[in-house]
C-alpha cells in the first residue's frame, strides 16, 4: 500500500508548499481528511488552487496523512505496486516517477490539525500510516485561490 512507505518518501521530499500573494489563510477553501486505522475520507474543496487542509484522526493515537498527486498515466494501482516494494532504506525520491507528495502533516486524535498547500488538477491518493487510502480528482479552476504571502522576517 502507498501508506506503508510514504513516510520515507515524504521526509526526503521536504516541504511541498509554495507561497504567493493572496487571500488571508482563514478564507482559503477547505479540504478535509478524516482518517482512522481502516479508512481515509476526503471532503470539501477538490478544485485547483490553494487550500487549507483540516485533518481529523479517530480510533488511533495519531497518524500522518499524505496527499500524492499521481503523474499523468499512473494509476493508483501502479503507485501501490511501486510503493509496496519500498523498504526502510529506499530513497525518498523513489516515489518521483509515480507521484508528487503535496501534503504530509502529522495529526493527533481529538485535535484537528491543519496546514496549507496548492492542489494542481489531477488524480490524488490520500493515505495514512496504515493500509487505508482513497483516491479523488481535483478539477481545474478558472480562478484558483492563492496561498497567503509568508510573513516578513523582522529586522
Amino acid at each position: 500500500m502507498v501508506a506503508a512507505s510514504l513516510t520515507i518518501a515524504a521526509v526526503a521530499a521536504g516541504p511541498a508548499l509554495t507561497a504567493a500573494p493572496s487571500l488571508a489563510a482563514g478564507s482559503l477553501p477547505t479540504l478535509t481528511i478524516a482518517i482512522s486505522p481502516k479508512t481515509v475520507t476526503v471532503g470539501g474543496s477538490q478544485v485547483e488552487g490553494a487550500v487549507k487542509i483540516v485533518t481529523t484522526v479517530t480510533g488511533e493515537k495519531s497518524d500522518e496523512p499524505a496527499l500524492l498527486l499521481l503523474r499523468p498515466g499512473i494509476t493508483p494501482a501502479d503507485s501501490d505496486k511501486a510503493v509496496s516494494a519500498f523498504h526502510s532504506s529506499t530513497p525518498g525520491d523513489a516515489i518521483d516517477p509515480y507521484a508528487s507528495i503535496v501534503f504530509d502533516e502529522p495529526a493527533s486524535e481529538g485535535t484537528p490539525a491543519s496546514g496549507e498547500t496548492w492542489l494542481r488538477p489531477g488524480t490524488y491518493v490520500a493515505a495514512g500510516n496504515g493500509s487505508a487510502e482513497t483516491t479523488f480528482t481535483v478539477a481545474p479552476s478558472a480562478a484558483p485561490a492563492l496561498l497567503p504571502a509568508p510573513p516578513r522576517p523582522s529586522t
